[in-house]
């Protein structure tokens, strides 16, 4: 039987060249993203939505490396790793900042993947997204389709294109059913281990484009987070996605059923936050 080695990517807050979005000044983007306040929220989102998704797999043979910068000031430093360590299969990995963001990456996929392995199926997640407690079991299972593809191809896509998105502002908190292709969350790339990574190395929009992808539409796989420090700009474009029909008792008995997520403990720890 082929052995896949599902691995993950969380970026914690990494100041990288990439992601400086025009600063002229490094020292200054490194004080934005350190702000106390912007950690705060990012924790929240971490430790109520991506950590417990993670902790809910059926399949516990995975690896989902977090990459947090070298100088993550304290406490926050020792408040990752303390929540990291309650889930085994989460490795930090702390880089020097500064760097392109792509070669961070891929020097973290790279001291993290199996050569031994007959395939890799890699992931992104946010740490404001989530994943539905069967995805690392059905990506080990969907490789019987991709096998072949890749046999032919370096490269093969598996999309769970339906997932929740999760909206928290001033308002509350919000859920809705959506249907997106190519979304990072719940979407894993299979590859031969000898093979560079895709993460951040090709738009995951574009990623059809250069290999072939497989689409699964149902069930919901993912939980796409939508907030202020949101980089996509999802509550913005709230009403561009998903419907506004369902049942909001079902999608969180859903969430707390499927991907480990207490919306009435996070609902807590954001009042907290005044």
């Amino acid at each position: 039987m082929p052995r896949v080695q599902v691995l993950g990517l969380i970026r914690f807050s990494y100041p990288s060249l990439f992601n400086r979005k025009g600063e002229d000044d490094f020292d200054a983007y490194r004080r934005k993203i350190y702000h106390p306040a912007r950690l705060v929220r990012r924790f929240l989102w971490f430790e109520h939505v991506a950590l417990p998704s993670l902790r809910v797999q059926t399949d516990r043979d995975f690896r989902c490396v977090v990459l947090a910068g070298d100088r993550l000031p304290e406490p926050y430093r020792t408040r990752l790793h303390d929540l990291c360590a309650t889930v085994p299969q989460v490795r930090i990995e702390q880089e020097p900042e500064g760097q392109r963001h792509r070669l961070a990456v891929k020097a973290v996929v790279e001291r993290n993947s199996d050569l031994s392995a007959d395939a890799t199926a890699e992931f992104l997640l946010d740490d404001d997204d989530g994943v539905a407690d069967s995805f690392v079991e059905l990506t080990r299972t969907y490789y019987e389709l991709a096998a072949p593809l890749l046999d032919l191809h370096n490269r093969v896509v598996l999309d769970f294109c339906a997932g929740i998105m999760l909206r928290a502002d001033t308002a509350g908190i919000a859920l809705k059913p959506v249907q997106e292709r190519l979304w990072t969350p719940a979407m894993a790339t299979y590859r031969r281990p000898s093979f560079r990574t895709v993460l951040r190395m090709i738009d995951h929009l574009e990623q059809w484009r250069h290999m072939p992808c497989i689409s699964i539409d149902k069930p919901a796989m993912f939980v796409r987070g939508a907030h202020e420090d949101n980089v996509s700009n999802l509550t913005r474009r709230w009403q561009k996605h998903g419907s506004d029909d369902a049942d909001s008792g079902e999608l969180r008995e859903e969430l707390r059923t499927r991907f480990g997520i207490d919306l009435d403990a996070m609902e807590r720890a954001r009042a907290a936050l005044g």
